[in-house]
């Protein structure tokens, strides 16, 4: 993954992170349904990963 090219404050700046994590999350989409797993249950229980972390990291500070 390349690093971002905008300081964190630049309007582009999570767009480009978003740009940089899109392969990735589509290739783990893509090993979940080569294992068996339907979008049915890979898409929602990936919302509830970032759910989950997003509460992780509230909480830790």
């Amino acid at each position: 993954m390349k690093p971002p090219r905008f300081p964190a404050d630049h309007p582009d700046y999570e767009l480009e992170m978003q740009m940089a994590l899109e392969p990735l999350l589509i290739a783990a989409i893509d090993q979940a349904r080569a294992a068996g797993w339907s979008d049915a249950a890979i898409l929602p229980a990936l919302r509830k990963l970032v759910a989950n972390l997003d509460q992780a990291r509230t909480e830790t500070g």
